[in-house]
């Protein structure tokens, strides 16, 4: 976990550094981590298990601000309510309805919970559970593109630059 976020922490300071008046450059912002009571009622609100890595990133961090261009991690303190989560739901609820997510290969039963929304509501990261597709566990998706990572690592190592998204793209 601490080198998921200590790789971000370079990459958003890279950015700081070269655009200081971007509010999409800064730092991310930590949290104080969620407790076991908050993140099984997480759970519960997502309507999902939770994904292990997903799960250690809560026992550290309870949510990031500029997770990744001013988009924020959602947490366990940003649920049931909140502007971030009413946006990101608002996308979801977008995505489901056209069928974005049937067209890049879940099911129509796929469970899709949000944790992460641009400013503007057009791009996402979605939680997935889909019994048909258990590889499939996160989906980013927005302005046309999309990609499904298996491991909450494997989306930090893409928002840090580690690694490309075309390694996980669904072209």
């Amino acid at each position: 976990m601490a080198e998921w976020i200590d790789r971000l922490v370079a990459a958003r300071n890279a950015d700081h550094r070269s655009d200081p008046e971007s509010d999409l450059s800064a730092p991310p912002g930590l949290r104080p981590p969620a407790d076991a009571a908050q993140i099984v009622e997480l759970e519960r609100w997502l309507r999902q298990p939770i994904e292990p890595g997903y799960r250690e990133f809560l026992e550290f961090s309870d949510g990031m601000g500029n997770f990744r261009s001013g988009m924020p991690l959602l947490g366990w303190r940003d649920w049931p309510s909140g502007d971030t989560l009413s946006r990101a739901l608002r996308f979801r609820d977008l995505v489901t309805s056209i069928d974005v997510h049937i067209d890049e290969g879940l099911t129509e039963d796929a469970v899709l919970a949000p944790l992460s929304v641009n400013a503007d509501g057009t791009v996402g990261i979605f939680m997935v559970w889909d019994e048909e597709s258990p590889e499939k566990r996160y989906f980013w998706v927005g302005n046309g593109d999309a990609a499904f990572f298996s491991t909450l690592s494997e989306v930090f190592d893409v928002a840090s630059g580690a690694r490309s998204w075309s390694d996980f793209s669904t072209e």
